[in-house]
């Protein structure tokens, strides 16, 4: 029986499928490149012809790494609305009048 081994480059594990990879770890890989970007940038290397082909990959790494974290993040109108108090809702009953002698015993001076 005869096993076939396939080339992985660096010879690292292969990586996950795209749909395996957490928002985490995108995010991570988002902080590394745009690191990496600016150090190119600021580098005296940025001028050359390689030092711009290394930047413009890195800027389109980083296009890719954001759409897919978009992609993968829920738009705002699909998350749950926050509970918003009611205008009625106090931290004082109705009936307690309000004074200055009240006010300072609503806060917790010990927290």
């Amino acid at each position: 029986m005869a096993i076939n081994l396939v080339s992985r480059g660096a010879g690292g594990p292969a990586p996950p499928p795209a749909s395996a990879v957490t928002p985490v770890a995108l995010q991570d890989k988002l902080a590394r490149c745009t690191r990496q970007l600016g150090d190119w940038e600021a580098c005296a290397s940025s001028k050359t012809l390689e030092g711009k082909k290394i930047i413009q990959n890195l800027r389109a790494q980083i296009g890719n790494l954001e759409s897919r974290i978009n992609a993968q993040t829920p738009a705002p109108s699909a998350l749950p609305a926050p509970s918003v108090p009611s205008a009625n809702a106090t931290a004082v009953p109705s009936s307690a009048p309000v004074g200055l002698s009240t006010l300072g015993a609503l806060v917790n001076t010990f927290a």
